[in-house]
């Protein structure tokens, strides 16, 4: 459920990956449903109950802009969506 875990300055960063083609309309934000971001949530919860101490995290999103004609991604980070 969750793309990456990762470790940063002592905080957890709960990553979620999202990809569009450029050729759609739809923006890789927009692919994060209410939803999806509540599934995310209760996967975050249920990890962190499964440590002995609840570090500081935070969850943020990679979005993945695909242009297969020319073979090539762009990516755009944005931290701490929520």
């Amino acid at each position: 459920e969750i793309d990456i875990i990762a470790l940063k300055d002592k905080k957890l960063h709960f990553i979620e990956v999202k990809s569009v083609s450029h050729e759609t309309s739809i923006s890789p934000e927009d692919n994060l449903t209410p939803q999806k971001l509540k599934k995310l949530y209760k996967t975050i919860e249920v990890y962190l109950m499964s440590l002995k101490n609840e570090p500081e995290w935070q969850l943020d999103l990679a979005c993945v802009y695909l242009n297969h004609k020319d073979k090539t991604a762009r990516v755009k980070f944005i931290e701490n969506i929520c």
